[in-house]
């Protein structure tokens, strides 16, 4: 796993970028709720994990900035 990686040849860190995600071109009506639930298992849940398997890393002044999407994004 990338945060065994990042302890052993790093120990701690200072900060962690969460930027991971995608999007639907849907419109909201035609969005079905399948559609919905794999968005915000990727974005929401993956954004969720990556911060519990990286928080045992983080130094005691470590920041954590999430990235938040300004595109053109449908949903």
């Amino acid at each position: 796993m990338l945060a065994g990686r990042v302890t052993s040849e790093l120990g701690s860190i200072k900060a962690l970028f969460v930027n991971a995600g995608v999007s639907s071109p849907t419109p909201l009506d035609a969005t079905t709720e399948d559609v919905y639930d794999e968005l915000f298992a990727i974005n929401v849940k993956g954004a969720f994990v990556t911060v519990q398997k990286f928080d045992p890393l983080l130094s005691a002044n470590a920041g954590i900035e999430p990235a938040v999407d300004g595109g053109e994004n449908q949903l």
